[in-house]
């Protein structure tokens, strides 16, 4: 897939201003405003799109940052992307003392060009950079670049500000682009209408703003959109890529288009084709045709990300796969796909916007280039079932968060049809938990912890436990549990990760020796070895934002203590419940027969979107759940 982030980039910093007057760029003359919250601040940033057709548009940019700190020197660099459909005509730079006065300028041969991917990829995307390399601030660099692109199918994202803790004084955007042209546009954080001057022949769209203030970046509490800088999105309803027409005036001819550039690429060669016979013959559902397809997938192939020309957006054919044993997410899914079809059934290449921050950015009523990955969808009557064909670890039918959770275009012969990949809440999310442990006549506590972590838990455990070394397991179980001190005497690790949600369980034996304190014949004895997650209530509680809750899960812990005696509870046993529509904990511990110890809990988030009013409800619980937790219990002995 054609990788966006480099649009991102060439559209964060532009202009059309001529060279900066001796002076001009003195930090003292930075409005007091907008050095709240700045690590640097832009003096200007235009920005001039000239659109001639489909097939081509030029873009001349210029920006001036002036960097307060070292926190601000990374906004300052020159960097661009670059490639065969993308180029780069000319690019000029200067530095400015704090006073504004010129330092040096850029020579051609101080621009660094290198690979974009590095050697795991085999690509033409490139990537020029530049730095001055100074920590006298304040500084100000100023940078002015002209690009050539052949292709409107991605002409990308606009950013006033291009980085958090950078305010700007000045940002400006002009687009030009024949009368003719379908050309659109849709603001975020930004005036919803841009200034339209028309002619007969041309229409040219402005925007400028002044006095911008610094946005911080957000918590782990905060939305989705917190983070999200001002921009402004561009489209174009029709484009050529690479001498190949397309329209995305809808997101079904969008689909369509990336069917037919990826169509009749599904040959197998004989090989593989008796494989697949030999695999699928004697399988009695489709369910068990793909899971034995997308097994061999994931152990006779491996992911390399391709790049080339066209190829960032066309798959390298079936039979390439099967020759080399590699491809990018294109070129695996459509393996994959080709292997299905083979064995009679039928799946669609979807195009999505992977990873955390993409779910909320493809919207059904405006059609752009928001992708960077291909995935593959496999309807199956009332079901369907996601493969993500990049994995050597995912199960048949599930989706990691790269994917879940979000519109995806699914590329069909009768054009796309936007759909929502799976969201996993908390019958997904599970983490269950069971120490079965008794006290010896020494007072330490012997047994074992079971665990079972599904879903979500099973994606953050399974680089931990599953094929690491043997000092990295030992080292994860030997802190994983909250005793004051123990040691790990035995461990069994089992992962189930072939079909549906995936989970594992870890069988761990325990010694621990600081959780019993004796006073006289009554015992003190703490039951806090199995830690809640972490959640952040890090936040002042006067904040105004809403605050969010990213995922949903439920933790079902059983704690069963033989106590070698008999003993009585100091005070009464009671259950603790509590109940918020953001989630839930309950604790109950209970002395059977006065020689066993059991305490149960269940706790339990809700993911959504929470008002400011409700955070301290939220904190209160955090620290709530997390204390009822660690409760220590006092025994009179008998």
């Amino acid at each position: 897939m054609k990788n966006t982030t480099a649009f991102i980039l060439l559209c964060s910093l532009l202009s059309l201003q001529g060279k900066a007057k001796e002076g001009s760029y003195a930090a003292s003359t930075i409005p007091a405003n907008l050095l709240k919250n700045a690590h640097a601040v832009v003096r200007f940033n235009d920005a001039k799109y000239t659109i001639t057709g489909p097939d081509e548009y030029t873009l001349v940019e210029k920006i001036a940052i002036t960097v307060l700190d070292e926190k601000g020197v990374n906004d300052a660099d020159f960097v661009r992307g670059y490639g065969k459909e993308l180029t780069i005509k000319d690019i000029s730079g200067s530095l400015y003392d704090k006073s504004g006065s010129l330092v040096k300028t850029v020579k051609k041969k101080e621009i660094q060009d290198f690979a974009g991917f590095g050697n795991s990829f085999v690509d033409d995307y490139r990537i020029k950079r530049h730095s001055f390399n100074t920590h006298n601030y304040p500084y100000t660099t100023e940078y002015e670049v002209e690009l050539v692109n052949n292709s409107t199918l991605s002409l990308g994202r606009w950013h006033p500000l291009p980085y958090h803790y950078c305010s700007a004084e000045e940002a400006n955007i002009t687009i030009e682009y024949p009368a003719s042209f379908p050309f659109r546009y849709r603001t975020f954080g930004l005036p919803e209408k841009l200034e339209l001057a028309q002619t007969p022949k041309l229409n040219t769209l402005s925007l400028k703003l002044v006095d911008v203030p610094a946005i911080t970046e957000g918590d782990e509490l905060s939305t989705d959109d917190k983070d999200r800088l001002p921009e402004l999105i561009l489209a174009a309803d029709t484009f050529v890529l690479f001498g190949e027409a397309g329209s995305m005036a809808n997101w079904k001819d969008m689909g369509r288009f990336f069917y037919n550039l990826n169509e009749k690429r599904d040959v197998l060669s004989p090989e593989v084709k008796q494989v697949v016979h030999q695999l699928t013959d004697t399988c009695t559902s489709n369910l068990s045709k793909i899971t034995v397809l997308y097994q061999y997938l994931q152990k006779n192939t491996r992911y390399v990300s391709i790049q080339l020309g066209i190829g960032g957006w066309q798959t390298f054919d079936a039979a390439f796969v099967c020759e080399k044993k590699y491809g990018d997410c294109k070129a695996l899914s459509n393996f994959m796909k080709s292997m299905l079809k083979e064995a009679g059934i039928t799946g669609y290449a979807a195009i999505v916007g992977a990873g955390r921050n993409e779910p909320k950015k493809m919207d059904e009523r405006f059609p752009y280039n928001v992708f960077n990955h291909v995935i593959l969808c496999v309807p199956q009557g009332k079901d369907t079932i996601w493969l993500e064909c990049t994995s050597h670890d995912l199960p048949v039918g599930y989706l990691s968060s790269f994917t879940a959770d979000r519109n995806v275009l699914l590329n069909t012969p009768d054009g796309g049809i936007v759909v929502h990949t799976p969201v996993y809440g908390k019958e997904t999310n599970i983490l269950a938990r069971k120490a079965t442990l008794a006290i010896n006549d020494k007072d330490v506590l012997t047994g074992t912890i079971f665990s079972m972590e599904r879903g979500g838990f099973w994606d953050q455990e399974k680089s931990r436990v599953i094929d690491v070394e043997s000092s990295a397991l030992s080292q994860r179980l030997g802190t994983k549990y909250t005793f004051s001190s123990y040691k790990v005497t035995s461990s069994n690790i089992n992962n189930f990760a072939k079909c549906g949600i995936p989970y594992l369980t870890e069988d761990v034996g325990v010694e621990a020796t600081a959780e019993i304190t004796r006073s006289g014949k009554n015992l003190i004895l703490s039951c806090n070895m199995l830690s809640l997650p972490k959640l952040s209530a890090v936040r002042a509680d006067t904040s105004t934002e809403p605050f969010q809750l990213h995922s949903s899960f439920v933790v079902m812990d059983t704690v069963i203590i033989a106590l070698n005696g008999t003993y009585a509870p100091n005070t009464p046993m009671k259950e603790t419940s509590v109940t918020h529509p953001f989630g839930s904990y309950q604790v109950n511990f209970s002395l059977v027969d006065g020689k066993t110890l059991m305490k149960t809990s269940t706790y339990s988030i809700n993911a959504g979107i929470y008002t400011a009013e409700q955070f301290k409800s939220y904190k209160k619980m955090v620290a709530e759940s997390s204390s009822a937790s660690k409760n220590k219990v006092m025994l009179l002995g008998s």
